[in-house]
């Protein structure tokens, strides 16, 4: 049988949408596996329902991490990713460009879709995904151009098609013509103002191909799910990964700023730093290369990518009771790395991983936080100096650390 959703529509009488088999997480990191799970509106509020042989009671969505349907793959007619300025995006087939938008190809949202250029923040090409910036280019008053072999160009961008863009460079004074997979990615300058995440509960829908956008959940008809996003475009999609809830009791850190960054990779720290010193910035729901965040072959959509040393400070004020987090050693680091995570709730220490290395399993830990003010994220070195020496590595080598999954719960 396929797996699909089905869905609601009445403020007052009771609907729902279809989950046929998938898994429940909890706030209480409860995992419940269900034969058949709905998500019903009543009075204005979302519970998620379920079958496990029998009816069970149905459970708050302020109070759901997320549902697991079916797993994220690959599709391999998708060559671009769009990534709009509040982080949701598409994955698809280019198609072109219009006036004000950008079309592109996909069989998850149909046929062909447009998206408005004030929402776009950048295009990536998947076949040079690996010569994508590790910092975002500031697109401010002007498009950047970023090529296949690491070139950077300012100016604007004219047209996009199946094959090429042309683009009007300002930083050479001409007009280029450039090949698709010629071209790493494109950041256009921001026209439009970000959404507002506020307002009440939220969904998260993740796409089978790892799509990902945020908003309310409106329909269902023919094994369509419809989602209206915060831009107020709705989108139809026709399979779905997962489904995670925002601004309920779950509050996730990689949608939150940190209060203070201490961040240096270096093993050996000089008073003053050098050109030759290792820099990498924190990541939210990616590991710290910037691809998807994953630990002994399990994805995570949530999270924050990090390399040894890391100091990560949120500022709680009081208003949380737990965090919870899977940590572990990135696959990017292919079995590589040695780190330790510690947890300090207000300068004390409440937990201490030891070492893990790349090839240990990912390990779920939740936190009791209550009452803290600050919350204190570290992921140090694993291994001493004499210790890497004598095993012919540098004592960071590939520690690309993750808090997959953090969060805090009210």
């Amino acid at each position: 049988m396929i797996k699909r959703l089905i869905l609601i529509v009445s403020v007052t009488v009771l609907s729902c949408i279809s989950v046929y088999a998938g898994e429940i997480i909890t706030v209480s990191g409860e995992s419940i596996k269900a034969d058949n799970i709905f998500i019903v509106e009543k009075d204005n509020n979302l519970f998620v329902a379920y079958y496990r042989k029998a009816p069970a009671p149905p459970i708050s969505c302020d109070d759901v991490v997320r549902i697991n349907i079916s797993p994220i793959s690959e599709h391999s007619e998708h060559n671009v990713k769009i990534t709009f300025t509040n982080g949701d995006c598409i994955y698809g087939l280019l198609q072109k460009s219009g006036d004000g938008y950008i079309s592109i190809a996909s069989k998850i949202f149909g046929e062909e879709i447009r998206i408005k250029n004030d929402y776009i923040q950048s295009l990536s090409f998947l076949v040079n995904s690996k010569a994508l910036p590790s910092k975002l280019p500031k697109a401010e008053d002007s498009d950047i151009l970023v090529l296949a072999n690491g070139d950077q160009d300012k100016g604007v961008v004219l047209s996009i098609s199946e094959d090429e863009i042309t683009f009007q460079s300002t930083q050479f004074d001409t007009k280029r013509v450039v090949k698709i997979e010629d071209v790493a990615a494109i950041y256009l300058a921001l026209l439009g103002k970000k959404p507002s995440e506020q307002g009440g509960l939220l969904a998260v829908v993740v796409a089978g191909d790892g799509s990902t956008l945020k908003g309310k959940i409106k329909t269902y008809e023919n094994d369509v799910l419809t989602i209206e996003t915060l831009y107020g475009e709705t989108y139809k999609i026709t399979a779905v990964s997962n489904i995670y809830f925002k601004n309920g009791r779950v509050v996730y850190l990689s949608d939150i700023e940190p209060s203070s960054v201490d961040e240096n990779a270096n093993y050996i720290r000089l008073d003053k730093p050098l050109p030759s010193d290792l820099s990498f910035s924190y990541k939210k729901d990616t590991n710290v290369k910037g691809s998807r965040i994953s630990i002994r072959n399990t994805i995570f959509e949530k999270g924050l990518g990090v390399h040894s040393q890391s100091i990560l400070t949120y500022s709680l004020n009081g208003k949380y009771n737990k965090f919870t987090a899977t940590i572990g050693i990135d696959d990017i680091a292919e079995g590589k790395g040695s780190v330790a995570f510690i947890v300090y709730a207000d300068d004390k220490k409440v937990y201490d991983s030891g070492v893990i290395t790349g090839a240990d399993k990912p390990i779920e830990i939740s936190i009791d936080i209550k009452d803290a003010d600050k919350l204190k994220l570290m992921v140090d070195f694993g291994e001493d100096l004499a210790t890497a020496i004598s095993q012919g590595a540098a004592p960071n080598a590939r520690d690309y650390a993750d808090w997959a999954d953090a969060r805090v719960v009210r």
